[in-house]
């Protein structure tokens, strides 16, 4: 359910298509995916601290995106 909102949310921000992934549209508007979110905010709860917390998501977030399956056509444009 979260990961819907997500999407709807990063789609409507970005202006693009139903279409479009959320994957994709999440990458172009810069917020990563809930899951991911979710994970630092545990991390820093655990006490670790805010600057090494977000390195790990952005870490995390680039393996998602460039295991996924969807958007490589977004995928090839965008730069590492």
């Amino acid at each position: 359910m979260l990961e819907r909102l997500h999407s709807t949310l990063c789609i409507r921000v970005c202006s693009a298509y139903r279409t479009k992934s959320g994957a994709t549209a999440g990458v172009i508007t810069g917020v990563p995916p809930i899951e991911v979110m979710v994970e630092e905010r545990l991390e820093r709860f655990n006490g670790k601290t805010k600057t090494a917390a977000a390195e790990d998501i952005y870490k995390k977030w680039q393996t998602k995106w460039t295991q996924s399956t969807c958007g490589r056509w977004t995928h090839r444009l965008s730069i590492d």
